[in-house]
């Protein structure tokens, strides 16, 4: 099944997942996300975990964590609301083939804020698929805040660099030409790695 970025679409089955303003979409995207998660397996034939686990933060690898960018802002809100409800969404993981550790793909704001708060463990959902396809569909369905061409760019490296995926897969794969492509990891390799990390960390707004 093809995934593209603002529908979902299978024999008979057509889902929108816009939503009518960025209030809402700020409000529902971590949920929407599990849900679709779940539309996507349940199509698929394969089971996506309903029932979120508790993990502790010493079984979690970060290794995405570099791909997306830290906005203060977006982050004090989240604290607080952790704060005063708890973890209402699950972050979602997937299966470290050989290891015990499960690998963060969604949820990085909310382990940082959980972690800040001094809890123990963090609400999981398991993605069964395989970890380059949950990069993709997460990211695909990621509407609530709107990502950076430098963001854009990381993803792209990484799951060139690590997955071996060629341009036209990967064009294919997010809706865009392969210039398109072509340009976006041109700028991951010139753009100096100090300035990068500044953007990351929120210094610099890209």
């Amino acid at each position: 099944m093809d995934i593209v970025p603002t529908y979902c679409v299978v024999p008979r089955i057509s889902v929108n997942f816009s939503l009518p303003n960025k209030e809402r979409k700020r409000e529902r995207a971590p949920r929407q996300l599990v849900a679709i998660c779940s539309l996507f397996f349940f199509i698929s034939g394969v089971r996506f975990e309903d029932e979120p686990m508790d993990l502790e933060f010493h079984q979690l690898d970060f290794r995405y964590e570099k791909l997306r960018v830290i906005r203060p802002e977006q982050e004090r809100r989240l604290l607080t609301s952790l704060a005063e409800v708890g973890q209402q969404v699950p972050i979602v993981v997937v299966q470290d083939q050989g290891k015990s550790l499960f690998v963060v793909i969604d949820g990085y704001k909310r382990v940082r804020s959980l972690r800040r708060l001094a809890r123990d463990t963090v609400m999981a959902s398991w993605w069964p698929g395989e970890e380059s396809e949950a990069l993709i569909v997460t990211r695909l369905m990621q509407a609530a805040e709107p990502e950076s061409a430098l963001e854009q760019s990381w993803l792209l490296s990484e799951l060139q660099d690590r997955f071996g995926l060629s341009l036209e897969e990967l064009a294919r794969r997010f809706g865009h030409s392969v210039s398109w492509v072509s340009r976006r990891l041109a700028l991951v390799r010139q753009l100096p790695d100090s300035i990068q990390e500044q953007v990351r960390r929120g210094e610099i707004v890209p």
